[in-house]
Order: C-alpha cells, then structure tokens, then sequence
C-alpha cells in the first residue's frame, strides 16, 4: 500500500477503493472495447494484415485502438482508428482500385471519426508537377491532408 493512503480515515479510505474499483470496470470496458474493434479490424484486413508482425507491433496496434476508447470518454464526439493509406483505396474521379495499404503500426493513427468516414477509402489525386509529397509529411495531425 502506498504511505499516503495510510493516513487516510476509514471513511476516506473506502470512498478510494470504490473510486478505484469504477477506473478498474471503466478501462476493463475500454479493454474489451478495443480488442472487438482490433479483432475486427483485422479481420476486415484480410490479406492487408501481414502474417510477420510481431506480438509487440500487435500490441502498439491494440493502443492505438484503446487510445481512441479513451478518447471517446475524455472528448466530445467519436474516434476511430485510421488507416493513413487505405487498405483498399480508390481514385475518387474514376472510381478505380489503385492503392492497398497495409494493417500495420506505422500505418495508423486516432482521428475524429467525421474526418475518418469524409476521407473513406479515397486518396486524392495529383498531378505530376503540382505534387510534393515533403508538404504532406510535415503538416500536423490537426491538419489532415487527406
């Protein structure tokens, strides 16, 4: 036990362990949340999901998806889980299938889910000489490029 709960009165100490016992049942929600959403995800994946990630990369996954539980709590709105380039991605003029993104660490990230579901699965199109891809990489996450 922790030296500052030793001087707690009953009464105090009591009130503690109930408050305790609501942040356990809240993040063993958020838990259970996280791993449907994960399992799921992966399973959408399908073959986007690569068979060599190890159990530590699986797990960065996983906080990402608690990230976004969490979030839900402390901020007004929806989040979701993103993928930065789609699993199936398509060109939003034509309509064809150009882009298949991995279900791995480095290719997500928690975004509002407004700005997740008006992105859906397209990438936008550049023309060759208008396009620095330097421009995208360095804008910040409040300023979602695509």
């Amino acid at each position: 036990m922790e030296d500052w709960r030793k001087n707690l009165t009953p009464e105090e100490a009591r009130e503690l362990e109930v408050e305790d016992a609501h942040l356990r049942r809240r993040d063993a929600v958020f838990r259970k949340r996280a791993k449907d959403a994960f399992r799921m995800a992966c399973k959408r994946a399908g073959p986007a999901m690569p068979v060599w990630l190890s159990a530590g990369q699986k797990e960065s996954m996983l906080e990402l998806y608690l990230v976004a539980q969490h979030l839900e709590a402390v901020r007004s709105g929806k989040w979701q889980v993103d993928h930065i380039v789609p699993l199936h991605g398509t060109c939003p003029e034509t309509g064809n299938f150009y882009i298949c993104g991995l279900h791995v660490p480095s290719n997500l990230r928690v975004i509002a889910a407004e700005h997740n579901r008006s992105r859906s699965h397209n990438l936008p199109t550049f023309d060759q000489s208008g396009f620095d891809s330097k421009d995208i990489l360095n804008q910040s996450d409040d300023e979602i490029p695509f």
